[in-house]
């Protein structure tokens, strides 16, 4: 949570009748909505989901606790996602929508608090939630929710584009079998990794017209690691979401990572093949870096030792990282 500030062209100018933010939401409709706490003086209630009509907010219905999210789908349908299980009396399931003049719960809601919620490329809408020990992101038809994908860590944020592409960010690195880490794209089928990604948790993910993303969040570094990366503290962009049809680049394809042994009980080894600059990690299974194998410059088929005696038995990601793209593999350690 924060305080709200607005642009003037010159200055950010902090508007005092706003005392903490959950969420921002810029609708279709050109309005912005917030799910806020605001002050005695702005004669709102004290937690509740407002809109800015340009000169002054106005409450959307009365005091409402517990949302961490907003979004509008394709037919201007306003909808709050968090932490609530009930609205004016009613079983709301994490998450509910505006009428016009109220809030009402869903058909069906979800099975646990919501993290954050968007849209589909075709204007559905679309959640991060918790699911009895699962961290799920679900699409709405329009009377079900279907699974999109089982995350290993939290999602934080949603956003699609244009081109039928939806991201996914927050502090995860594997969604389903698949390695992905902090920051995934979903292309109707199936999810993968958004370039070789970030190094830390993503909090914000916003596509503009032309089909850039944005992405805001606790990493310092993007596109790769050590020699490789580029520096961009808490925000960079992706100005190439588009996979062009007739397939991945040669240079993408010759990078190899193996791991053995695998499972490992004492040292492991990770043969690689890479050409230039190239890292290879250890991260848990929440994406966090334990450990750099190796960092350098490549020529073809190399093997690297990975730093396994101080890890405690586990599943770990090892990644090669290039600036041609990333591999990930799973090792587990056994003792």
């Amino acid at each position: 949570l924060g305080e709200f500030s607005q642009w003037d062209g010159t200055e950010w100018v902090r508007d005092e009748h706003v005392e903490a933010v959950g969420d921002l939401y810029a609708g279709m409709d050109g309005a912005l909505y917030a799910s806020a706490g605001f002050a005695p003086e702005s004669g709102l209630p004290e937690v509740a989901v407002a809109k800015w009509d340009g000169t002054a907010w106005q409450a959307l219905g009365d005091v409402f606790y517990g949302v961490s999210s907003l979004t509008m789908d394709a037919a201007g349908t306003l909808y709050a996602g968090g932490g609530f299980e009930k609205r004016n009396g009613q079983v709301a399931d994490y998450i509910a929508r505006w009428t016009g003049s109220e809030w009402e719960p869903m058909s069906i809601g979800l099975p646990g608090e919501v993290f954050a919620l968007g849209t589909s490329p075709d204007g559905d809408l679309v959640a991060s939630h918790y699911d009895n020990g699962r961290r799920l992101v679900s699409l709405w038809t329009g009377s079900e929710w279907n699974n999109l994908g089982q995350f290993f860590g939290n999602v934080y944020s949603l956003a699609s584009d244009s081109e039928g592409s939806l991201y996914a960010g927050g502090a995860f690195a594997q969604i389903d079998n698949t390695p992905a880490v902090y920051i995934a794209r979903w292309d109707g089928t199936t999810w993968s990794q958004v370039s070789t990604g970030v190094d830390d948790t993503v909090f914000a993910l916003a596509v503009d017209p032309s089909g850039d993303v944005y992405v805001g969040g606790e990493f310092h570094f993007a596109d790769g690691s050590g020699a490789s990366a580029v520096h961009s503290p808490h925000i960079t962009l992706y100005d190439s979401p588009v996979v062009v049809a007739d397939g991945p680049s040669p240079r993408v394809d010759a990078l190899t990572l193996s791991l053995a042994p695998n499972p490992v009980t004492g040292s492991a080894t990770a043969t690689i093949t890479a050409s230039g600059p190239a890292t290879v990690e250890i991260l848990d299974l929440l994406g966090r870096r334990l450990a750099v194998a190796f960092d350098g410059m490549v020529a073809g088929e190399r093997e690297v030792t990975l730093p396994t005696a101080h890890l405690a038995p586990g599943v770990y990601l090892v990644r090669l990282v290039t600036e041609a793209g990333a591999v990930t593999e799973r090792l587990a350690i056994a003792r």
